[in-house]
């Protein structure tokens, strides 16, 4: 356990959270790991993965200077770690592609900000036309 209970800024997706560790793997990787306790985590992990590929990709933030660092240097933005302790008992480990879940985010992200941008008059004014 390199780090616990971190907070972490991305600017690319405007997003923020903590997350619950940074680890190292057996072959030497260092990796942002999430614990998750519902009874369905590792049968459905897309938000989950996306979520830790957002911590990944983002910046240790400091709120009292606003500092932004790097998490760690040898940082593995590939992967992810799933720690799933279910409410029946027991703890699972589970990799996660943090490739596919950074795309996912930014792709979440432009869908944002569409919606976010768009407004009832423009979409009636689109379809009347």
């Amino acid at each position: 356990m390199l780090a616990i209970e971190t907070f972490v800024v991305n600017d690319v997706v405007r997003a923020a959270g903590t997350f619950d560790r940074l680890v190292r793997l057996p072959d030497g990787a260092v990796v942002v790991a999430d614990l998750k306790s519902g009874k369905s985590e590792a049968d459905y992990p897309l938000a989950t993965t996306i979520q830790i590929a957002t911590y990944a990709n983002g910046r240790r933030y400091d709120p009292e200077t606003g500092e932004r660092t790097p998490l760690h240097p040898d940082l593995d933005v590939s992967r992810g770690v799933l720690i799933h302790m279910p409410p029946s008992g027991g703890c699972s480990l589970y990799v996660l592609d943090l490739h596919r879940g950074w795309h996912a985010a930014q792709l979440a992200a432009q869908v944002r900000d569409i919606r976010s941008s768009w407004k009832a008059d423009d979409l009636r004014r689109a379809v009347a036309s």
